[in-house]
């Protein structure tokens, strides 16, 4: 406040100047008393947001007080300061982070929530789907699709300001995808989908697994990783000398690719090569052999084969005896039994 335009008559000076509050919020106790001083300024600091009315006389060295003079003004509630950061300043899918605002700062009065918010993401992303408010500084945030994500800050203070929004972008890579297994998946009408489990690591020439069940409209097979998958990759189907073989196909459900063979000639070896799943530069390969009727998996079809099928037949296909159902009706019977019978002596190539 400045009274520097203050004058005293002719011949006298000016020795004070009083200060008083004449009108206030009713919030505010700020100068509750009027305040004498001998300089023409006084700081103020208003406490309140609201309608201020300030006034001032002055007296001479020869004791006249004059007529007071006033100012009114009005003041309002600074908002508060949203400043957010990220560590780390980079992501990897599955792997939590951890932004603050703790560089936030409220001017009226402290901040009391903070206000977070995805404003951007990759597509198929649900991770923090709604806003979210929180009384501590800090958020945890597991990103759980790789791209590009932008998370917005806003705060408010304990007078219900709340702040211009503040937003930093991270960046987010695929994390390294484990495979946990392989498995030809088939359904035998109404007795279910059964799994019949690929053993890894086994050449292309050597003991391999063999789905015995006919190909009909074709195979899936079903690759289970570590992590939610949300890009299949490449999918290449070859045989033994390195050449495409059938028609395939890959597509990415939950934790899984689900690969699609079609146009495969029995008695066949197939490695399935994966790359470029969740985009990162991992290559996964399996093999298989494709026998109709060895339901023994000894990699040719012969009377032992046929002695395990008539041996169940009559009984409806489970978990335990499926291989058995070649013909993936749902049951094994004499259909099965005459598949085998026709395809007696064949071996794997």
């Amino acid at each position: 406040l400045s009274g520097t335009l203050s004058s005293a008559a002719s011949g006298t000076t000016i020795t004070s100047y009083r200060w008083s509050v004449t009108q206030r919020p009713t919030s505010s106790t700020v100068m509750s008393v009027p305040v004498v001083t001998t300089t023409p300024t006084l700081p103020f600091t208003p406490e309140g947001a609201g309608a201020f009315r300030i006034q001032l006389e002055v007296t001479s060295n020869q004791g006249a007080v004059s007529n007071p003079d006033s100012v009114q003004f009005t003041v309002v509630n600074a908002l508060p300061t949203a400043i957010i950061g990220v560590t780390p300043d980079s992501g990897v899918t599955g792997v939590p982070m951890t932004f603050s605002g703790d560089r936030s700062f409220g001017i009226s009065a402290t901040i009391t929530s903070y206000h977070w918010n995805v404003i951007q993401r990759p597509a198929g992303s649900i991770v923090l789907p709604a806003p979210v408010v929180t009384t501590s500084p800090t958020l945890t945030f597991t990103p759980d699709r790789s791209g590009t994500y932008r998370v917005q800050l806003e705060v408010m203070d304990g007078n219900g300001n709340i702040s211009s929004p503040d937003s930093i972008q991270i960046a987010v890579v695929a994390a390294e995808v484990g495979l946990n297994g392989t498995v030809s998946r088939k359904t035998h009408g109404a007795a279910g989908t059964f799994d019949l489990p690929i053993d890894k690591g086994i050449a292309i020439d050597g003991a391999v697994t063999v789905e015995p069940r006919v190909i009909g409209g074709g195979h899936t097979i079903v690759f289970q990783f570590d992590q939610l998958i949300d890009k299949a990759g490449d999918v290449k189907a070859q045989d033994a000398e390195g050449k495409d073989v059938g028609t395939v196909s890959a597509i990415e459900a939950g934790n899984t690719v689900e690969v699609t063979l079609k146009d495969l000639p029995d008695n066949q070896r197939v490695a399935i090569t994966l790359t470029g799943v969740n985009g990162t530069n991992t290559v996964f390969s399996i093999t298989l052999g494709f026998l109709v009727a060895d339901v023994n998996n000894s990699r040719s079809v012969n009377s032992s084969d046929i002695s395990g099928v008539k041996s169940r037949a009559g009984q409806t296909a489970t978990a335990t005896n499926f291989r058995f159902d070649v013909n993936v009706s749902g049951g094994i019977n004499s259909s099965d039994i005459s598949a085998v019978k026709a395809r007696s002596g064949r071996s794997l190539k």
